[in-house]
This record gives structure tokens, sequence and C-alpha cells, in this order.
């Protein structure tokens, strides 16, 4: 089990899911960060940039989808809906890889591999 991540102050740090507004420790969570006008999938959680999070189960990425605008208030900009459909299908093969609906590390690991060959 991962350790919780702590802030400076050594609080625990929080942040809110883009499709269900629930509030849960950042390790729980997905991140997503802007480059280059592309929404892009931050596996180690250091990209830089303004960040969006998402809980790392299905629903909450069905949810994303149909939510119109979540990922844009999140990066307070402007995106293509059509732009989002490769982001989609990344995360969506990540999640059902694994047992039930939630990624585990070993496939944000599988993930990460395939993006890199």
């Amino acid at each position: 089990m991962k350790k919780p991540l702590k802030g400076a102050s050594g609080r625990q740090v929080l942040r809110t899911c883009v499709a269900c507004r629930a509030v849960k420790p950042k390790a729980e969570l997905l991140r997503f960060f802007l480059k280059g006008g592309e929404i892009k999938v931050d596996l180690n959680k250091r990209g830089a940039g303004r960040g969006a999070y998402i809980c790392a189960k299905i629903e909450c990425l069905n949810k994303v989808q149909t939510k119109k605008g979540a990922f844009a208030r999140a990066f307070k900009a402007n995106l293509p809906q059509k732009g989002l459909c490769g982001v989609y299908a990344e995360i969506s093969e990540m999640l059902t890889a694994g047992t039930g609906s939630e990624a585990t590390d070993e496939n944000k690991l599988k993930l990460q591999d395939k993006r890199h060959n």
C-alpha cells in the first residue's frame, strides 16, 4: 500500500475529482495535464502546468465524458470535445484491464510501458 502524500505542513494532499466532485487523497486519483493544447495522462503526477484529477474508476471516466466542459473548466481553457477521444480510450483500456473498475498500480505501469514503446 502506498504511503499518503503529505504536503509541507505534514497534512495529506487532497484533490477533487472533476467528474464526481469527491475529495480524495492525491494518490488515489488519476492526473491529467495540458501539453501543447492536448490533454495528457500524467501517471507520474509530475507533469508541468495545471492539472485535473478524476477517480481511478471507469464510472468517473464515463461521467467526465458526458459532463460537458468538466476538463475545460478544470484547465480553464477551451478544449475540443473530439480531441479527448484518445485520452478516454487510453484510460478506459487501463481501467478495464484491471480487476473490478479501479486502476491498479500494475495496470498503470503497463500503460506507461506501452506509451514509451
